[in-house]
């Protein structure tokens, strides 16, 4: 109310339970102490919200004879803000790209959008609204926000994608030894922001930031131009099973291929001998 000063009585409940009354200018009737009433400009104060808070507040007003002169209502509704938003993702067998997004908070609201338009039907394989998990579609990459809201707050977070490349792909080769093989790592390095490329649990090469972070072997060149690694002076040793694991700018695994080398003598020339 503006001017206490006009309503000689009034009451002000909450779902029927009265919290104050007021009468000839002075508090008659205070049920919370949380609740403090400023009669110089008619105010009350909920301190210390909690959840329990929420519901019709209700304040209903007298003249000096006690005849009702008029009420108003008021539903609060009282929330936890939305949590800052993680984002996670992981490729799916088919090369399509499961999203999650996690906020805590009341009553959160979820929405998408890549490169600033909401999903399309075209880009979107599935949503699942009660998980907040999306799967894109193959070779869907771009700028994507998720946002998160309630009546009280809002927070998103975005991350650039880069669409799936083979999950997992495993081919062999057999390669002559003492002499040289190349290996395509990749088709397109400028695709892939990060790979680890290694022979059992040992990483022979790092790329990061279109350069190579840790060259182990001075027998293994890399050609960035082509995406391919070049074993010279092959030995029985070199056989063994190579990895590729991808990586996206943020870290996420995009993928990985394996190949399993094998490193043989060839056969001599044959000699044949007779006796009668």
């Amino acid at each position: 109310m503006d001017n206490v000063l006009q309503i000689p009585r009034f009451r002000w409940k909450r779902n029927n339970s009265v919290i104050l009354y007021w009468r000839n200018n002075r508090v008659i009737t205070r049920k919370d102490d949380r609740i403090p009433f400023f009669p110089i400009n008619g105010s009350v104060r909920i301190n210390d919200l909690r959840r329990n808070d929420s519901g019709e507040y209700k304040i209903e007003m007298f003249d000096r004879n006690g005849k009702n002169t008029g009420w108003k209502t008021l539903q609060l509704f009282v929330q936890a803000p939305v949590s800052s938003v993680q984002l996670a993702h992981d490729c799916l067998s088919q090369l399509q790209m499961k999203v999650s997004c996690v906020s805590q908070g009341d009553s959160p609201q979820y929405s998408w959008t890549l490169d600033g338009h909401t999903l399309t039907d075209s880009e979107l394989f599935s949503r699942n609204t009660r998980t907040n998990i999306i799967v894109l579609r193959q070779n869907i990459s771009g700028h994507l926000v998720c946002s998160v809201r309630n009546q009280i707050s809002n927070s998103s977070k975005e991350m650039n994608l880069n669409y799936c490349v083979n999950v997992l792909n495993k081919c062999k080769k057999w390669v002559d030894l003492r002499g040289a093989v190349d290996i395509q790592l990749t088709n397109n390095v400028s695709e892939i922001p990060r790979f680890t490329w290694i022979k059992g649990n040992s990483i022979i090469l790092k790329w990061r930031k279109k350069k190579i972070v840790t060259p182990k072997n001075d027998r293994i060149p890399f050609f960035p131009s082509n995406g391919s690694v070049r074993i010279n002076d092959l030995t029985r040793t070199d056989s063994g099973e190579y990895k590729i694991d991808m990586f996206d700018e943020d870290g996420y695994m995009m993928g990985c291929r394996t190949l399993q080398l094998f490193v043989q003598a060839p056969v001599s020339s044959v000699q044949l001998s007779h006796d009668c």
